[in-house]
């Protein structure tokens, strides 16, 4: 074989390969975080607001798992409330759950699948609106 042949078999070669990348890049499946991202983005600076009102007045969420159930302890009794389970492999998994006005709740661990949760904590108490973002691992 000489040398002009080689020349063509490694072109060959490379165009089978990129065409091959190509192809199962187009079939990758693209997830985003969240489909209004756009609106979210814009409306952050509140969330900013809101999570430097929690930290300047000590309002506070504790979170802590036993065998059966998730506890959250909030520092003040909230009025009105919700938390955002998100859960970063699979947005199927995603689900929300009322806030209660009792300053201890809990939350079965049979609704949750194993792995990594962030939860996203929206409340109001005492007239202000509070946000925070806390991880746990089931």
């Amino acid at each position: 074989m000489n040398w002009g042949n080689k020349v063509v078999l490694s072109f060959i070669a490379f165009v089978i390969i990129i065409v091959t990348m190509v192809v199962v890049s187009m079939k990758q499946d693209i997830f985003l975080v969240s489909e209004d991202y756009y609106d979210k983005e814009v409306k952050y600076q509140s969330q900013i607001d809101k999570m430097k009102l929690a930290s300047s007045e000590r309002a506070t969420v504790t979170i802590s798992k036993d065998s059966d159930k998730v506890q959250f302890d909030f520092s003040d009794v909230p009025e009105k409330g919700e938390i955002l389970f998100f859960r970063p492999s699979d947005a199927t998994k995603d689900f929300k759950v009322e806030v209660m006005k009792e300053k201890r709740q809990s939350l079965s661990k049979d609704n949750l699948g194993k792995g990594y949760w962030k939860m996203k904590i929206s409340w109001s108490a005492n007239g202000n609106d509070y946000y925070t973002e806390k991880s746990i691992v089931i």
